[in-house]
């Protein structure tokens, strides 16, 4: 649950996210995607799950289960990597940052427990403890084409416009700020501890207009970001189909890790059949996720995974075989034509 649910107006409306709940606006929701896309806004994602990770042995723990390279985590720079199953398909991602002898997982909201339930299995007689730390911090994020100068603005004593991706500032023994590690476009977070939370979101509300998960779910979808429960899903979704090496999840340099032989043979081959596409629906009408989208013959093309509705247009994600979309076919969705379109941050060709 979010932080804010009791601090916030009640003029405030809500709205599910995932297995959380999240403010759905705050003003009209082309005014907060135009921030979003245009400018800068503030987002609450304190219902975002969180564990952290302690003992003697948290990284070699990590290093053999996850898809990138645990040990080029530091107090300095933050990382994003996924687990998989034995055959390569996607389990969990999280962002991942060192904290004051720990390292801390940002997952999906409500299903901490549940991964904290997933490490055990792997956990034995390592020295590493793992606890779910959702309600002892919160974070904020500050998302647009000028939240680095925003953030540059409030932090000078900061080296803010020279941070890579996953750079992290310890601004005190109470927050922490990095730069989302997988795309400029996921933009900078805050964390800080949960009864903090509602003061730190009050002062940044007066320097950031705030945006609600509508527009947050719309500008993700324009700007092609996948998500964890979405785009990749539990034990069907291959990672690299949905851009996890795109978006800096994958290291082949490392060693061995759990569905490493299916993720490198599919890379190194080039045998990957789908890919995660941005839809728009051509005409009026309405998307629902899980829709199939079709080819003129009726062979399924791929699923919608994420779609919404807004001012007479729908636009949505999903994972396309890859020949239907070089090859020019009419796609279609519950009748609706629609058009599938590469996302900015992909290196693949469609040749």
């Amino acid at each position: 649950m979010s932080l804010l649910k009791s601090h916030l107006p009640q003029t405030v409306t809500w709205n599910s996210d995932a297995e959380g709940e999240a403010p759905e606006r705050f003003s009209s929701m082309a005014q907060e995607l135009d921030k979003l896309t245009n400018h800068v806004a503030l987002l609450d994602f304190s219902h975002m799950g969180l564990v952290e990770i302690a003992g003697p042995e948290r990284v070699t723990f990590l290093q053999g289960l996850t898809t990138n390279e645990i040990k080029d985590i530091n107090k300095d720079r933050g990382i994003y990597s996924a687990m998989l199953t034995a055959q390569g398909r996607f389990s969990w991602d999280f962002s991942i940052i060192e904290g004051p002898e720990t390292l801390l997982l940002e997952t999906e909201p409500q299903l901490a427990a549940k991964l904290v339930e997933s490490l055990k299995f792997y956990l034995m007689r390592t020295k590493a403890t793992l606890t779910d730390a959702s309600s002892a911090y919160g974070t904020l994020a500050i998302v647009g084409p000028n939240a680095t100068q925003t953030i540059a603005e409030l932090h000078p004593e900061l080296a803010i416009a020279e941070a890579t991706l996953g750079t992290t500032f310890q601004l005190d023994d109470e927050k922490q700020l990095w730069k989302d590690p997988r795309h400029e476009d996921f933009g900078w977070r805050l964390r800080v501890k949960a009864e903090s939370y509602p003061g730190m979101w009050d002062k940044l509300a007066k320097k950031i207009q705030p945006a609600g998960e509508l527009a947050w779910e719309s500008y993700r979808i324009l700007k092609g970001l996948p998500r964890g429960g979405k785009e990749l899903i539990p034990g069907t979704t291959l990672p690299l189909e949905a851009g996890l090496l795109d978006l800096n999840g994958v290291s082949f340099q490392k060693g061995c890790f759990v569905g490493q032989e299916t993720t490198a043979r599919t890379h190194h081959r080039g045998t990957l059949k789908k890919r995660l596409f941005r839809v728009i629906l051509e005409d009026n009408g309405s998307m629902a996720v899980g829709t199939t989208i079709l080819t003129p013959s009726k062979k399924e093309a791929g699923t919608l995974t994420s779609a919404i509705c807004h001012d007479g247009s729908c636009q949505g994600l999903a994972i396309l075989r890859l020949s239907d979309v070089v090859e020019g076919k009419q796609l279609t969705v519950a009748g609706q034509k629609v058009t599938a379109h590469k996302p900015d941050w992909a290196s693949w060709s469609l040749t």
